[in-house]
């Protein structure tokens, strides 16, 4: 088991734009309150991750999320925090639902949730009214 504490990196993380996590096949990330307010983009695809932080919500800026490839069967309400993201991929993981919170994403313009286990998309994904490309194919969808 591999987990990943950005705590120790303190001081590089003070000008950080973009974290990648790639391919080391983590299984849990601590975000520390003092990643820069200014990630813009962070990459964790391609670990075996079950869960996203809740701390999530305290990168603002972040504008790019990927998580796909992963075991991830749960988003935190925190994740609507983050009202600037604008790209979001979660193919292949084990999502069931998204959060009701997800509502407030509003400058999401790209979504990919394929691969996953959603039912349905809530009425509130509406909300997300920027949104121009979303993929949802071989989820067990019922519209």
């Amino acid at each position: 088991m591999i987990l990943v504490d950005l705590h120790v990196c303190r001081f590089v993380l003070l000008v950080l734009l973009v974290l990648l996590v790639l391919h080391i096949y983590i299984l849990y990330l601590s975000i520390p309150l003092y990643i820069p307010v200014g990630l813009q983009r962070l990459d964790i695809s391609n670990n075996k991750m079950e869960t996203v932080p809740d701390s999530i919500g305290f990168l603002g800026s972040l504008r790019y999320f990927s998580a796909h490839s992963n075991h991830i069967n749960y988003l935190p309400q925190s994740i609507g925090a983050l009202f600037r993201l604008e790209y979001l991929d979660l193919n292949g993981n084990m999502l069931v639902e998204l959060p009701e919170d997800f509502r407030y994403m509003a400058s999401l313009v790209y979504v990919n949730l394929s691969n996953n286990r959603i039912g349905h998309l809530p009425h509130y994904f509406g909300h997300c009214n920027k949104v121009n490309m979303i993929y949802i194919y071989i989820c067990d969808l019922c519209l």
